[in-house]
């Protein structure tokens, strides 16, 4: 993600936000606001410029423990980039 926000600005349900953390590449990201208020339109998916979001039905327990997972992984990681 490089933080253009287009997912943001475009989400319909006004789902997303810029988050204040930075990315490995020194980027905000997006991060969820509203969980659960997702349609799964998937427009963030197609208007992102680098493919750098993707959508995961909330039923889906497999790919929630694993976006779960990552996510804790980057929330260790601190600082921004080198």
């Amino acid at each position: 993600c490089k933080g253009c926000g287009f997912c943001v600005e475009y989400c319909p349900k006004d789902v997303l936000v810029m988050s204040e953390k930075f990315n490995i590449k020194g980027y905000h990201p997006p991060k969820v606001m509203k969980t659960g208020e997702c349609v799964n339109c998937n427009l963030c998916e197609m208007i992102c410029p680098d493919f750098a979001i993707f959508c995961v039905d909330a039923d889906n327990e497999e790919a929630a423990a694993a976006i779960a997972a990552q996510a804790a992984s980057a929330d260790e990681d601190e600082g921004g980039p080198n």
